[in-house]
């Protein structure tokens, strides 16, 4: 049985009832019938909340710097309260992190290769808000390390091309003929040079 998510209160009758040899879209509520059975029930419904939770939090689209942070809403509720914290940090005491939100929120500016968590509550107006729902963990990932430099300094993130410059994690790769320097000391997991790639180390690779 599915209701709506914000039904009238009051008592409201419900008949259950079996045919003999009748098939179960055949049969109907007040018919005769000579053989089978029926029962009358009484369902009591309640004043729904007034603010419901959000429920069946899920992320996608995760990358170095973010994610995209989704939920369904608890009824017809239009924006919430997200807050994005370090794994195991908990729900928020104060003020959360993004106020006032859609759904299928972008979070953006997160460090890479960490561990986060989500939470998130409806915000129904007049400083009416839900309980908060979560915590959701997702871990961004490590930069990709494509170089697509319109400069040749490593370190300028948008030489990289997910706007990220490459950690330890990242297997840095490059293609193309544009010129890169390294300058400074630099950790990767690998470097792989194109046939035109170049490229000037004055620093430890």
């Amino acid at each position: 049985i599915v209701i709506s998510c914000n039904p009238t209160p009051g008592n409201y009758r419900l008949r259950v009832r079996a045919m003999f040899s009748t098939n179960g879209n055949l049969v109907t509520p007040c018919t005769a019938n000579s053989y089978g059975e029926t029962e009358d029930y009484t369902i009591t419904i309640s004043a729904a909340v007034a603010c419901p939770q959000p429920n069946l939090l899920a992320v996608s689209a995760i990358n170095a710097q973010g994610a995209t942070l989704n939920w369904n809403a608890g009824c017809e509720e239009m924006l919430w309260d997200v807050h994005v914290g370090l794994e195991s940090s908990g729900a928020p005491a104060g003020a959360p992190s993004d106020a006032g939100v859609l759904q299928s929120f972008v979070k953006t500016g997160l460090d890479h290769s960490t561990q986060y968590e989500f939470w998130v509550r409806a915000s129904c107006g007049e400083s009416s808000v839900s309980e908060w729902s979560g915590p959701f963990a997702f871990t961004t990932t490590c930069p990709s390390g494509i170089w697509v430099g319109t400069t040749s300094d490593w370190n300028t993130a948008s030489n990289w091309a997910d706007n990220v410059v490459p950690a330890e994690c990242t297997a840095v790769t490059v293609n193309n003929a544009a010129p890169m320097s390294i300058s400074t000391d630099v950790t990767i997991a690998s470097l792989t040079l194109g046939a035109s790639a170049n490229v000037t180390v004055n620093g430890l690779l």
